[in-house]
This record gives C-alpha cells, sequence and structure tokens, in this order.
C-alpha cells in the first residue's frame, strides 16, 4: 500500500481561542502560514481523496488549502471541538461508493514529514484498525484508521478525538515520531519555540 491507496482528512476548522495575536494558522513561520505546511505535505498529484475541514468564516484558510488542491469541506460548528470536524470528514467519506483507510492530520502540526506517513501506512496490515503516531509514549495524530472506522466516527462529538470512540479490542498500532518533529503550536510562545526549531533543522549538516 502506498500514500495513493489512502485518503487524506486535514483537520483545520480550529478558533485558535489560545493563541494571543490572530488566526495562529495564518501566522508565519519562516515566511509562509502554518497551514501551508501541512496543506502541501500531500502531494498535489496524489489520486486520493483529500479533504481539508474549515470553518464556515476562514476566508484566507479556504484560499491556502485550494491553492493545494485539497477539497473544502464546512464544519458548521467549529466551536464544538476536533471531534465534530472528524465527524463532518467521516460523514463525507462514508458517502464514498469505496471507503478506503484514510490519515487524519492536524493543521498546527507543521514539522510532520512525509516520510513519517509513509511509515503510517508501513504499519498497516489487513489486520489493524488504526496506527497511531506515538511521541514519548502518547498516541496522536497523524494517524491512519482502516475503512471500517469510517462509520465509528460519523457520531464524534465536542472536543473528543477518534481515541475516545475506539474499543479496547481493536488492533492498533503505533510508529515512533521525534518530539520537535510532531511539535503543534496553540500559543504565541509556541510558535516562538517553531522558530528555534526551524533554526536547529537548518542548522543540522
Amino acid at each position: 500500500m502506498t500514500l495513493d491507496d489512502v485518503d487524506f482528512v486535514l483537520l483545520a476548522s480550529g478558533l485558535s481561542s489560545r493563541y494571543e495575536d490572530g488566526d495562529k494558522l495564518l501566522a508565519k513561520l519562516s515566511g509562509k502560514p502554518i497551514l501551508e505546511y501541512s496543506a502541501r505535505l500531500v502531494s498535489q498529484n496524489t489520486k486520493s481523496a483529500k479533504l481539508a475541514i474549515l470553518g464556515p468564516d476562514q476566508a484566507e484558510r479556504r484560499h491556502i488549502a485550494d491553492a493545494h488542491h485539497w477539497t473544502i469541506i464546512t464544519n458548521p460548528s467549529p466551536q464544538q471541538g476536533q471531534g465534530s470536524s472528524l465527524a463532518v470528514a467521516c460523514q463525507t467519506l462514508s458517502a464514498r461508493q469505496n471507503l478506503r483507510p484514510f490519515i487524519v492530520l492536524l493543521a498546527d502540526m507543521p514539522f510532520i514529514p512525509n516520510h513519517h506517513l509513509e511509515a503510517l501506512i508501513l504499519a498497516f496490515k489487513d489486520d489493524v484498525d488504526a496506527v497511531f503516531t506515538e511521541v514519548e509514549g502518547k498516541l496522536m495524530p497523524p494517524a491512519l484508521f482502516s475503512h471500517q472506522l469510517t462509520h465509528t466516527f460519523t457520531s464524534l462529538t465536542g472536543d473528543k478525538g477518534a481515541k475516545s470512540a475506539l474499543g479496547n479490542d481493536l488492533n492498533l498500532k503505533k510508529v515512533q515520531l521525534d518530539a520537535a518533529l510532531a511539535f503543534d503550536i496553540d500559543s504565541a510562545a509556541d510558535l516562538e519555540h517553531a522558530h528555534r526549531i526551524v533554526s536547529g533543522i537548518k542548522s543540522q549538516p
């Protein structure tokens, strides 16, 4: 299985409530909006479905997602949290004739490398229900889910993520990722730290 054999969901409808200076996904990191990093992670030439979940009044985010060939799906109630956005995405996917495994990405994680998505796919086998990213013992996105879970996630509500809907009897796998690459931006202090991460990456031989 390759990246062309899975679909992609980009959760980008958050309200930036913890960010002190406007819309965090439009804040600049090395001259680019934070959203652009996750939006360009998946090739524009892929045959896969690429669903970007956005709020109804996020025109600049829509412009970025559209420029990278994401299909924009509106979450009418982004204030309800991440679970509601994933539910909207899976409601769209469930209407498709052929359900496929899908990878869920968060828009505020600018350092996820493409090879990590490939590692998630390598860990996914026929008997696996989900493959999570593991960082210092914590499971998080990006995560790859079996097509059988599409309908399960359509009823998610609030800020509960996919893990809250998974039973104890499911077969879950984990792929390790360095904490710096899994860094997510919620505050202005986080953005400053992200600039330091970029400086460290550029200084590596």
